[in-house]
């Protein structure tokens, strides 16, 4: 991804899966999201671990807090739609 995180701040979190913490190491980043239709974008806090993990975790803070989201567990897919504290934009 071409992100220095040499300087980076760090932290140890514990992970649910895991029995012991992992070393995470914070970076300012622009995500984008898009449905192949519609593309949004916008600033965030991210953190990476050198540890393997089964899945990429988007949380609450950063990403989730800034939409609505809809679960439809039967076609297996997740609407999300863009509250207005949204600090993005559309590309």
């Amino acid at each position: 991804m071409g992100i220095d995180l040499s300087q980076a701040e760090q932290r140890s979190i514990s992970l649910a899966v895991r029995s012991q913490p992992v070393v995470c190491r914070y970076a300012d980043v622009l995500l984008r999201i898009s449905d192949g239709i519609e593309t949004l974008e916008w600033p965030a806090t991210v953190a990476f671990v050198a540890a393997r993990l089964h899945y990429a975790l988007l949380g609450q803070a950063g990403f989730l807090q800034f939409f609505s989201a809809d679960f439809d567990g039967d076609a297996g897919f997740v609407t999300l739609t863009p509250k207005p504290s949204f600090p993005g934009r559309r590309v």
